[in-house]
């Protein structure tokens, strides 16, 4: 054979029909880039914060070498081949950036197979099953596992699939370059492993006859030179590993493992020059480090270790032909368990629970049958292909026996971790058997697929992909920080009004507009409980979007080219959905109202929305209806609205197709902001509106006590202490200001306007927050905002600089181009993350790459609960349903939330019924008129099942709500950090005796739920516990257990122990209460244990046998929340 008997770039048959002329986008690099993300995100990302500790002894070696570092000498001639220290030297000896660099290039290596089979196939369609194929294996967890061990199996793997990818592409088109990159591949990979030598030695051989045999002049000698220099690399190798005596270690394992106990291999080996002696057929079962590593230290043993450190190591290579028959019989044996094994064991950092096992029905091959099916398979998919590309189907036989050599040789050479050593030619056998198959099928393929052209932007494939990944991991770390203060009690009004309908004025103290509990109402309709905080988060990435929306137009309007709008873009919607600062990635109240400003300000400057009569009128009216609505939501906003209107009559006053543009602005304006009071007038409902958004509004304004001037100074030092922590904010200002100054000649009258807007928008937030007189520091983003857009216009004059950027990186842009350079973009959002994200970037990375289900989710938040809140909870769900009302006296809405109770008044803090005004003064004052009123409604209403209050509250005796807990509420449980009380009548039902109770034999077994048991237990000691078992029906959830001793009552499963009381006497009157939800161990009248139930589980009792019960009873429950017979 020939190569010049083929055709460079055609793979068809000759009677194929020919490639049609038309051409589409190739857009499968967006599928690779989003494919490697998203796996390295899943890997990875879960545990960066936790790190990667090393643990394997083989990954102390690397360590040790790649410590010596590659300028040394002893570096290339030491214990281990070179590829791994190195890489080890190069990730700065860091296990994470290690894993990271690993979890990449086994990806990519991956997607560059996949890239190179669309390439070879002639039909689209066989070419992305293949790939799927492809990447259904190498997702597995048992080759992925190893990305993230200080492992050389990992880098291994990666080196293998881009030397198949590269000799695959020599078959497509053999040219000198592409043989030499596959050539250099193919020694990276052997630099990694020893166990690489021997299949190298077959692809080398292949190549001497192949190129011998060539007609190319030019080629043969490269492909000649490049087998030489395998043969070079290989020799290295060899003479490398045999100087450090590395590989003394296996021989000694396959000695007293394999050679030792089989009598004929030990007179084959003896009579090749092993020494034999009494003490070394001592060590017969034996590895190297078994008992002191005698193998390696006895003194009988020292011509035995220097047979083994001389010839024993190529009598061992020999022996895999002398004695085939048993070193077969030993893979023989060996391979079940090896292909069989999930690697579990080796899987540390749980790689298994996020990556699936398996595609579909296909999993590759785990057993021996399935490996001689797919080889077979393969053999007869390579016979097919010779028919069509006698070079491909030498590659691809080629490589089918190197691995097969390589599995061979894995198995013989070592007898110690025999599983691990395979992993490798299973991976690769894996692949040349599906590349193998489909390839032979699409020969079979009468028709073509349409030739593919790449996309003209070369970083969008992968910035497209990465902006993807990043939304996702900021949507899961935002919605872990969007639970702040003042959101969760937003939520609880809007959970309020849905359990008892009415207006959310009526369902709590709301002394802001209406669209901020819309907005949190709306989260509600397309999520569970569990899962309300991700719409949330949404919500908060939707303003983030609107802003940097803002933020490029600002950029365009100053003349900015594409990369620099995008650039504006990027980091402004970065900074406020994923930075370190409190405003960002929470919907507040002025999260919301700065994000309405925003978009009135693109729909102003946007040209589109003002070319015809309808778009502009609606332009015009809708955008003063939006700044209505944001100064109805805050009062206070209407200083910066008053800047964005002004944008609109400066720029879009006769553009609005309006006779009275002014006039229809104030109706719109005026319209929107009276909307909230004229409906709540209409509904009746006016006094509960006016209550909280005026009334308790001007409370919040004169309950700090300062005067028009103290609030002014309050106002100047905050700015100052402001721009004193936060220089650059300052410096983008001043720049902007000065920028503007110096252009105010040469600028067009719409950057004029603009700039006089930001001035008057940035003064409006500060006037906003000093007459708001409060300035924690989520409230400061309706000065960010301002700044954010002053950014974007100094941007804008970068735009030069970002070419050249661009240009460097390979995207050279024209004038005229609409496409931004995406290079610069990416380059400031990783800056951005590292200095203002890092810490929510890795938070949401590890919440995103560890993610299987939104249940999943909610189980590990659960079990994440501390004891008292089990305890709690368990007690709650007892005598009350989700979503039914529990009265608090508390300051923290997650009092409600974390219980999954809504408030049974709208005075869900104590502070509206005391007066305590935030950040301000407390008087009877700043109470509502009609609070104890609204109070006594609401009990009749809710009629509420529970009382709780936090510990650091303290209830005060003198108001109607104390009267009122005191006169219905019984102590249930007395926390450390909480107070329990139950309805009187509901928890006199569940303790006292009733003539329903019969005598219950003990111990007893309970399958049915809905009962009490009531008893005197006798003689407890501090040691062994009397108690109650709780095993779940079906076996979906843990079993739990409410024990006592003579000490204490605690709550725990098999593993762990919740919640735990004291107490003192040896003798109990105990009362146990099972539930369709929950169980609780009462004792005296107040609950001394409880665990939450899943449904109807099997109850046991446990006891020691010197313990005593007496008075035993038992009756069904009534009047519980679930149980048939209530």
């Amino acid at each position: 054979m020939t190569i010049s008997d083929e055709t460079p770039t055609d793979t068809s048959d000759a009677d194929a029909p020919s490639v049609p002329s038309e051409r589409a986008i190739d857009r499968s690099t967006f599928v690779w880039s989003f494919a490697v993300l998203l796996f390295v995100l899943r890997v990875v990302g879960p545990n960066w914060r936790g790190g990667l500790p090393s643990f394997f002894p083989d990954s102390a070696s690397f360590l040790k070498v790649a410590r010596i570092g590659p300028f040394s000498p002893e570096f290339w001639f030491t214990e281990r081949p070179v590829g791994m220290p190195l890489a080890y030297w190069l990730a700065g000896f860091d296990v994470r950036w290690l894993a990271v660099g690993q979890s990449l290039a086994y990806a990519m290596t991956a997607a560059f197979v996949c890239d190179t089979l669309l390439r070879l196939t002639r039909s689209r369609a066989v070419g992305w099953i293949a790939s799927a194929l492809v990447g259904s294996i190498v997702v597995q967890p048992r080759f992925a596992l190893w990305c993230i061990e200080a492992l050389s199996e990992s880098l291994g793997m990666s080196a293998s699939m881009l030397s198949l990818a590269l000799w695959l592409r020599v078959a497509r088109n053999p040219t000198r370059r592409r043989t030499r990159a596959a050539t250099l591949a193919t020694i990276a990979w052997l630099l990694v492993r020893d166990s690489h030598g021997l299949p190298v030695l077959v692809i080398a051989s292949v190549m001497v006859v192949v190129g011998w045999r060539c007609a190319d002049k030019p080629l043969r000698r490269t492909i000649l030179r490049c087998a030489s220099a395998l043969f070079v690399a290989f020799a290295y190798v060899a003479v490398s590993q045999g100087t450090s005596e590395r590989n003394q270690y296996p021989l000694m394992n396959n000695v007293g493992l394999r050679i030792l106990p089989d009598a004929s291999m030990t007179a084959s080996f003896a009579d090749k020059g092993m020494p034999v002696s009494p003490t070394l057929l001592d060590r017969t079962g034996r590895n190297t480090w078994d008992d002191g590593e005698v193998f390696l230290r006895a003194p009988e043993l020292a011509e035995f270790r220097e047979w083994v450190r001389g010839s024993g190591q190529f009598d061992q290579l020999t022996s895999l032909v002398t004695d085939t028959g048993f070193w077969l019989g030993v893979m023989n044996d060996a391979l079940p368990s090896a292909l069989g094994y999930d690697f579990g064991d080796y899987d540390r950092f749980d790689v298994g629970e996020r990556l699936p096992s398996r595609f579909a029905w296909f999993s590759g091959i785990d057993s021996p049958a399935g490996l001689w099916w797919f080889v077979a398979l393969a053999l007869a998919g390579v016979v097919l292909i010779h028919k069509r590309s006698r070079l491909l189907a030498l590659i691809l036989g080629t490589g089918l026996v190197a691995s097969l050599v390589e599995l061979y040789a894995s198995i013989a050479t070592d007898a110690v971790e025999v599983q691990r050593h395979t992993i490798g030619p299973m991976l690769r056998i894996n692949l040349l058997c599906v590349v193998s198959v489909l390839l032979a099928i699409d020969g079979l393929v009468r028709r073509a697929s349409v030739e593919r052209t790449p996309t003209r932007d070369s970083w969008l494939p992968v910035s497209a992909p990465a902006a993807v990944i990043l939304g996702t991991i900021g949507w899961f770390a935002v919605e872990n920080r969007s639970q702040d203060y003042d959101p969760q009690y937003a939520r609880t009004i809007v959970e309020r009004a849905a359990r008892f309908g009415g207006t959310y004025y009526e369902n709590g103290i709301h002394n802001k507009g209406p669209i901020e509990t819309l907005l949190y109402d709306l989260a509600r309709l397309p999520t569970s409980y569990d899962t309300y905080w991700f719409a949330i988060a949404f919500f908060a990435l939707v303003i983030s979007v609107v802003l940097g929306v803002a933020a490029r137009t600002t950029a365009r309007t100053f003349g900015g080219t594409p990369t620099a709008m995008a650039l504006a873009a990027t980091v402004t919607t970065i900074h406020f959905f994923m930075s370190s600062s409190d405003y960002a990635g929470v919907v507040y109240s002025r999260n919301i109202t700065t994000a309405l400003l925003a978009l009135v300000f693109v729909v102003g400057l946007w040209d589109g929305a003002w070319t015809d009569e309808r778009r502009a009128r609606s332009a015009w009216i809708g955008s003063f209806v939006v700044l209505g609505l944001a100064v109805q939501t805050l009062l206070t906003t209407l200083f910066a609205a008053v800047a964005v209107a002004g944008l609109l009559l400066v720029l879009r006053r006769n553009s609005s197709r309006t006779g009275r543009p002014w006039l229809v602005a104030a109706v719109a304006f005026g319209g929107a902001l009276a909307s909230a009071p004229f409906w709540y007038a209409l509904r009746g409902r006016f006094d509960e509106f006016w209550s909280g958004w005026w009334t308790y509004a001007s409370f919040m304004s004169d309950g700090t006590g300062r005067g028009y001037m103290e609030q002014l100074g309050l106002g100047w030092n905050t700015m100052v202490d402001y721009y004193r922590e936060r220089p650059e904010s300052l410096l983008v200002v001043v720049a902007f200001v000065v920028v503007g100054f110096v252009r105010r000649t040469t600028s067009s009258p719409m950057q004029r306007t603009v700039t006089i807007v930001f001035v008057a928008w940035f003064a409006g937030g500060w006037i906003e927050l000093i007459l708001g007189q409060r300035y924690s520091s989520h409230y400061f983003s309706v000065i960010a905002v301002p700044t954010a857009l002053m950014l974007a216009s100094l941007i804008a004059t970068l735009s030069p600089v970002l070419t050249i950027v661009g240009r460097w990186c390979a995207e050279p842009r024209r004038n005229d181009d609409r496409r931004a350079s995406h290079a610069p973009v990416m380059l400031a959002a990783a800056l951005l993350l590292v200095a203002q994200g890092s810490s929510l970037f890795w938070d949401g990375a590890t919440r995103a790459g560890r993610f299987r289900s939104f249940s999943a989710e909610s189980e590990r938040r659960e079990s994440g609960l501390d004891g008292q809140g089990r305890t709690v909870r368990a007690i709650l769900d007892l005598v009350s349903d989700d979503g039914d009302a529990v009265l608090a006296w508390t300051m923290y809405p997650w009092t409600y939330l974390n219980n999954e109770r809504v408030p049974a008044t709208r005075l869900s803090w104590k502070s509206f019924m005391l007066g305590e005004i935030y950040l301000g003064r407390t008087s009877e004052e700043y109470v509502l008129p009609r609070t104890w009123d609204w109070f006594a409604a609401d009990m009749k209403e809710s009629d509420p099942a529970a009382y709780l209050r936090p510990k650091e509250t303290t209830l005060d005796e003198s108001t109607p709500f104390a009267d009122y807990v005191n006169d219905e509420f019984a102590p249930a449980y007395d926390g450390t950090t909480i107070e329990l009380r139950v309805r009187e009548s509901i928890w006199s039902r569940l303790t006292a005796p009733n003539e329903s109770d019969v005598t219950a034999p003990m111990p007893f077994v309970d399958e049915t739920g809905c009962f009490r048991w009531q008893g005197t237990v006798k003689d407890l000691d501090s040691t062994e516990p009397f108690g109650f078992t709780f095993e779940d029906a079906d076996g979906s959830a843990e079993t739990v257990h409410l024990s006592i001793n003579g000490e204490r009552g605690w709550s725990s499963s098999d593993n762990v122990e919740f919640a735990s009381g004291p107490r003192t006497s040896s003798e109990a009157d105990l009362t146990l209460v099972v539930g369709p939800r929950s169980a609780l161990l009462i004792e005296n009248g107040s609950v001394l244990a409880a665990v939450r139930l899943d449904g109807t589980v099997r109850t046991s009792v446990f006891a020691p046998e010197d313990v005593g019960v007496v008075d035993a009873r038992r009756s069904a429950l009534t009047g519980i929340p679930g149980c048939v017979n209530s």
